[in-house]
């Protein structure tokens, strides 16, 4: 499924009484997550961390390293907060394999290597 990462930023507009809205004048959150990611709440969700967790450079670059490999550096930036060394990472992301890259953030978050 291709889904515009724009749609990310929708997922953080609401007003004070929390309720979430979208252009569409959508009555809910749910309505939103069921009329853009249809079949997949999961992928909605993976768009909101992405968008949650990444700094705007690296949310910049996100349809040249996709966004698996997005959900990647947004659990290695939420993990390392201000110290996430943001043009590192996208350079990883940019030039390893997708699998590779993942081993290199779980090596990051856990601190032991994985088996390929």
């Amino acid at each position: 499924m291709v889904v515009p990462l724009a749609d990310a930023r929708e997922f953080h507009a609401h007003d004070g009484a929390g309720q979430y809205w979208s252009l569409e004048k959508l009555k809910s959150f749910d309505e939103f997550v069921e009329r853009r990611f249809p079949g997949s709440r999961r992928m909605a969700y993976y768009l909101m961390s992405i968008h949650e967790h990444l700094p705007p450079q690296a949310r910049k670059e996100l349809k040249e390293v996709g966004w698996t490999k997005g959900l990647e550096l947004a659990k290695v930036a939420r993990r390392e907060g201000q110290a996430f060394e943001c043009a590192t990472w996208l350079h990883k992301a940019r030039h390893m394999p997708k699998e590779e890259f993942k081993r290199e953030g779980e090596r990051e978050l856990t601190g032991r290597e994985t088996e390929p």
